[in-house]
C-alpha cells in the first residue's frame, strides 16, 4: 500500500482515526495531570580562582616549592579551584547533605511510614550510597561556564521550598569542608614546620621556614575569618513559580501522543485494509 493509498483509506476511516488520536491525548493528559510536578532552583557560585590565589600562598609556589616539599607541607600551587570544585561533585558533600537535611526518608518516600515516623514494615532501610546515587541520577546537577566560570548548581524536586533550600545548603556544605580541611592542614603544617624549625641551624634555612609558617598562618587564618571561603555565591537559589514545572512538560506530552495516535491508527487502518474480505462482500 502507498502512502497515499493509506492516506486515503485513513480519511474514509476518519472515526476511527479521531477516536484512537483521542484516546491517546486524553490518557496522555490524564497522566500529565497525575504525575507529581518537579521543580528546578539553581544557585550561581564562582569559585576560588586559581589566578588570584585567594589563600596567599602563590607568590611562594615558585621560590620556595622545593623546600616545601621537603618539609612535607602543601602551598596549593594554583590548585585551589579545580580542587573546590572537585569536593562541591563529591560523595562527601552529597552524604553530608543527607544527614544534615534528614533525606533518606524524602528520597524513597514510599518505603517511609510518615504517620509512625519509621521505615514500612517489611520493607529494607535504604543506605545512604543509593541516596547518593538518587540525587545525581535525579536530583542533583553541577555545571561549569568555562568561558565565564561560574559554577551553577541545579536541583530539581517535588518540593519548591526544599529544593531551593537543598541548592543553596550544598553551597553552604562545600565551603565549610573546604574551610576545614584548609585549617586542619594548615594546622598540621604549622606543627611540622616549627618541629623543622628547631632542627635548623642556617639563618637562610630559618628564615625559609618562618615564611612558610606565615603563609601557613595567613591561610589558617583566612579560612577562619571568609564563611564563602571556597565559593562566592553570585545568585542564591530561591523557590521556583508553582507554574514553572521542569517535569512533567504537559505541551509536549499532548502534542507526542497525538502524534502517537496518528501511527497508531495508520498502522490498524493499512492492517485492517490487509484482512480478507468475507465472501459475499465486497471489497
Amino acid at each position: 500500500m502507498s502512502v497515499l493509498d493509506l492516506a486515503r483509506e485513513m480519511w474514509r476511516r476518519s472515526r476511527l482515526v479521531g477516536a484512537i488520536c483521542a484516546v491517546c491525548v486524553g490518557g496522555a493528559v490524564v497522566w500529565a495531570l497525575v504525575m507529581t510536578p518537579v521543580y528546578r532552583s539553581e544557585v550561581v557560585v564562582m569559585p576560588a580562582s586559581d589566578g588570584a590565589n585567594s589563600d596567599g600562598l602563590g607568590g611562594l609556589s615558585s621560590s620556595l616549592g622545593g623546600l616545601a616539599a621537603l618539609a612535607g607541607v602543601s602551598l596549593g600551587g594554583g590548585r585551589q579551584g579545580a580542587e573546590s570544585l572537585a569536593l562541591l561533585k563529591s560523595r562527601t558533600v552529597l552524604e553530608m547533605l543527607i544527614a544534615d537535611q534528614n533525606l533518606l526518608p524524602q528520597l524513597f518516600a514510599n518505603k517511609w511510614d510518615a504517620a509512625h515516623k519509621q521505615w514500612r514494615v517489611g520493607v529494607k532501610q535504604p543506605t545512604i550510597g543509593q541516596a547518593v546515587e538518587v540525587l545525581r541520577l535525579r536530583v542533583y546537577q553541577v555545571r561549569e561556564d568555562i568561558k565565564s566560570g561560574l559554577v551553577t548548581i541545579r536541583v530539581d524536586w517535588t518540593d519548591r521550598e526544599a529544593a531551593a533550600r537543598w541548592a543553596n545548603r550544598l553551597v553552604e556544605i562545600a565551603n565549610e569542608e573546604a574551610r576545614r580541611r584548609t585549617i586542619q592542614d594548615a594546622s598540621n603544617a604549622l606543627a611540622e614546620l616549627n618541629e623543622q624549625l628547631k632542627g635548623a641551624e642556617s639563618v637562610e634555612l630559618r628564615t625559609a621556614l618562618s615564611r612558610l609558617m606565615e603563609a601557613q598562618l595567613r591561610a589558617k587564618t583566612l579560612a577562619q575569618v571568609r564563611r564563602e571561603y571556597a565559593f562566592a555565591v553570585i545568585d542564591k537559589a530561591i523557590p521556583s513559580e508553582p507554574n514553572r514545572r521542569v517535569r512533567p512538560a504537559r505541551t509536549l506530552m499532548v502534542v507526542l501522543s497525538a502524534i502517537f495516535g496518528l501511527v497508531l491508527s495508520a498502522a490498524i487502518v493499512a492492517w485492517a485494509v490487509k484482512l480478507p474480505v468475507p465472501s459475499g462482500e465486497s471489497a
